[in-house]
């Protein structure tokens, strides 16, 4: 695993020498590097948390039932990371190959919305790794696809200005990952909230917003709810994450 102490070395070396004004790297080498470290964390091999997960998910797959019927049944992951290991297994992909396409989307989604930042571009990869790659020993797949959908949709809004599409694209990340409805829920709020509306309220409103949805997470029983609004498929998917969060 002392590999995988690489990326994080390199990039945190680049950050400091533009932090020094050493160096000043532009897009073609922020763009190599997530490409880089695309393949870094797509072409892992029995590398992460629940990769056993996934492949006997992906192994199971019986492409000659009946899509739509095969995902009623128990204990399956949600309708978007389905339909992708659908597809790439009906051209003949592997799970490894989810992993791939997995990780190239998340790294072109970072780069269109941070791109344009006037920043230390490799401090955002430092620290990106350093969370994805050794805290959660790469275990988040769907997660990182809601979080690459999370990320268009922003791009989306502060290049067009359009909230319904930058809603609808956000809305997307929850196919991925149930959980994330909360999010959108959040996002939603920020988008439509009134222009006029002054300063100091507007923080204060979303503060206690944000406070509220946290209470509800931490005291309510918010999975149930979540599974009322879902699929058979996914409600027991949700019972799941129940579960985790009582051992947790």
């Amino acid at each position: 695993m002392v590999i995988y102490l690489l990326p994080f070395l390199v990039c945190a070396f680049f950050a400091v020498l533009y932090e020094l004004r050493l160096l000043a790297p532009g897009r073609g080498m922020y763009a190599l590097a997530l490409g880089g470290l695309a393949l870094f964390a797509g072409l892992r091999l029995e590398v992460g948390q629940d990769w056993p997960a996934y492949q006997v998910f992906f192994d199971d797959l019986d492409l000659r039932a009946n899509i739509f019927e095969l995902y009623q049944t128990t204990q399956q992951f949600e309708i978007g990371y389905y339909l992708l290991n659908y597809v790439i297994k009906a051209v003949g992909g592997s799970y490894q190959a989810t992993f791939l396409v997995v990780a190239s989307f998340l790294a072109f989604t970072l780069y269109r919305f941070t791109s344009r930042w006037a920043v230390n571009q490799f401090y955002l990869l430092t620290i990106y790794i350093s969370y994805t790659f050794l805290i959660l020993n790469f275990a988040q797949v769907r997660q990182a696809i809601a979080v690459g959908i999370f990320f268009l949709a922003c791009d989306h809004y502060l290049r067009h200005h359009r909230r319904l599409p930058a809603l609808a694209i956000a809305t997307c990340a929850a196919l991925f990952q149930y959980s994330a409805l909360m999010y959108v829920t959040l996002f939603a709020v920020v988008l439509f909230w009134p222009a006029k509306t002054s300063r100091l309220w507007t923080l204060t409103s979303l503060g206690l917003l944000g406070l509220g949805l946290y209470l509800v997470g931490k005291f309510a029983d918010f999975y149930t709810l979540l599974a009322l609004v879902s699929s058979t498929s996914a409600a027991e998917k949700v019972e799941v994450y129940k579960e985790l969060q009582v051992e947790l």
